[in-house]
């Protein structure tokens, strides 16, 4: 998976249905974490 700096979309098609943790560090150093649960 790639991030892009222009997007805040994340393809995750390609991963199997369940919950997922995602971080992301921000251009400033922010950590943002959040829960994504992944339905097919």
């Amino acid at each position: 998976m790639v991030l892009l700096p222009d997007r805040q979309a994340l393809d995750v098609s390609s991963l199997p249905a369940g919950a997922y943790l995602l971080s992301v560090r921000t251009k400033d150093g922010n950590l943002l974490s959040r829960r994504l649960v992944i339905q097919h």
